[in-house]
């Protein structure tokens, strides 16, 4: 009878740790902004700092990282900002 017993258990363990990993236990995203059905709001990325000084003709230097190689689009994205590019790694 023991055995048995310590079989079940020893069987049922192995199978919650071999399926845990597939549920996921995150809470999902939420960025909504507060007005109610649009989940998909704009995030930004960058420091509070920085947002006030959006209308101050000071400079500010930015080490940017991608993903991937960058490209003419990020280029362009920085100078419709009123960025400049030193260098590129």
């Amino acid at each position: 009878m023991f055995r048995k017993i310590t079989a079940s258990l020893s069987l049922i363990s192995l199978m919650l740790v071999s399926l845990t990993p597939l549920t996921t236990f995150a809470a999902p995203a939420n960025h909504s902004n507060g007005q109610g059905g649009d989940n998909h709001a704009r995030v930004e990325k960058s420091a509070p700092e920085f947002s006030s000084t959006s209308n101050s003709t000071g400079t500010v230097r930015v080490l940017m990282q991608t993903k991937g190689a960058p490209s003419s689009a990020l280029d362009s994205a920085l100078t419709n900002a009123r960025g400049h590019k030193r260098g590129s790694y």
